[in-house]
C-alpha cells in the first residue's frame, strides 16, 4: 500500500458534512458567476467559491458515497497552448482536480470537474493507493485510540491514569497488516507523548507502545477490533520538561538580530498583476 501524493498544490481539505448548509443554499447555477470570481489569468489558483462549487458537484453526484472525503481540490491547469494564446478579456476554462475517498468502501478516486458547466469531466478509481492524511482521519484515529481499552491498559501500566494528559500523533503506518482486516486498508499509526499541562504538544515520548488503526468503517464509527495496540514493554519516561514555550524551561534567548533594510530607489524590476509576475 502506498500513500498517493499528487504533483499538485494542496489547496483545501474538505469533509462534505461541513458543506451541507452550503449545498442547500447554493444552487448549481452558481457556475453562472464563477467566471466573475476574480480570476485574471488561466493559471490563477482556485478561489474559495470555486473550491466549494467543486465539492458540491462531487458530493451531489454520489459516486463516492453520500459523505465523501475530499483531501485535495486544486486547479486543473489548461493545456499550455491555451495559456500561451490567451489574452486579457478572453474566456478561459476553469477546471478543478480533486482527490476523493469513499471511506466506507476504502476506495480512492481522481476527478476533474468542469466548474463552468457543473459536471465531472473525468472520474477514475486509483487502485492500490491511499490519499494523503486529513484532519478528519486524524480526529477519528485519536478518538478510537483514546477510547480503546488495550491502549488505556498500556497507559495504566506506565502509571498514566489521566488519559487526556497523553498527546496522540498520527503517522503513516509503513508495511503493516491488522489480523482479521482486509489487506490494503486505510491505516494510520499512532505514537504518544506525555503532554500533561504543558503548552508544547510534544511532551516526553511514551516509548515501547504504539497503535495502528484501520479507519475504513462501513458503519461510520471505528470498531474496537480496528485498533491494534502493540506493547513492547515499559520504558522510562523522561522527567525533564520539553515545554520550550515556557521561558523558565527555554532559558536565556540570544540577542535580537540587527535591522536589515532592503531599499530600491527606482522601484522593483518586475510588475505584479494578480498572481502573474512579469
Amino acid at each position: 500500500m502506498q500513500f498517493l501524493r499528487p504533483n499538485r498544490i494542496h489547496t483545501w481539505i474538505l469533509n462534505s458534512t461541513t458543506l451541507q448548509p452550503l449545498i442547500i443554499a447554493l444552487p448549481l447555477l452558481l457556475s453562472a458567476h464563477i467566471q466573475c470570481d476574480g480570476q485574471t489569468h488561466p493559471l490563477d489558483p482556485l478561489t474559495t467559491s470555486e473550491i466549494e462549487h467543486a465539492s458540491q458537484i462531487i458530493t451531489a453526484q454520489g459516486k463516492a458515497g453520500d459523505n465523501p472525503l475530499i483531501p485535495t481540490i486544486a486547479l486543473n491547469e489548461p493545456p499550455k497552448e491555451e495559456v500561451l494564446s490567451w489574452k486579457t478579456g478572453m474566456p478561459m476554462r476553469r477546471e478543478a482536480f480533486a482527490m476523493v475517498v469513499d471511506r466506507k468502501r476504502n476506495a480512492t478516486f481522481e476527478a476533474v470537474v468542469d466548474l463552468l458547466n457543473s459536471t465531472n469531466r473525468t472520474w477514475k478509481q486509483i487502485v492500490g493507493v491511499q490519499s494523503m492524511f486529513t484532519t478528519v482521519d486524524d480526529a477519528a484515529v485519536i478518538k478510537a485510540v483514546r477510547e480503546n481499552p488495550d491502549w488505556q491498559a498500556a497507559m495504566t501500566r506506565r502509571g498514566i491514569t489521566h488519559f487526556d494528559d497523553v498527546a496522540i500523533s498520527t503517522w503513516a503506518p509503513g508495511h503493516f497488516h491488522i489480523a482479521g482486516r482486509k489487506h490494503g486498508a486505510r491505516l494510520f499509526r499512532a505514537i504518544f507523548n506525555l503532554k500533561g499541562s504543558q503548552t508544547n504538544y510534544y511532551g516526553p515520548p511514551i516509548e515501547g507502545v504504539e497503535a495502528v488503526v484501520d479507519v475504513t468503517s462501513p458503519e461510520g464509527d471505528i470498531a474496537p477490533e480496528a485498533v491494534h495496540v502493540t506493547d513492547h514493554g515499559i520504558r522510562t519516561i523522561a522527567k525533564e520538561s520539553t515545554d520550550f514555550f515556557n521561558p523558565s524551561v527555554r532559558g536565556t534567548t540570544r540577542p535580537a538580530l540587527k535591522p536589515l533594510i532592503v531599499y530600491q530607489p527606482d522601484g522593483p524590476s518586475f510588475t505584479l498583476r494578480g498572481n502573474e509576475v512579469r
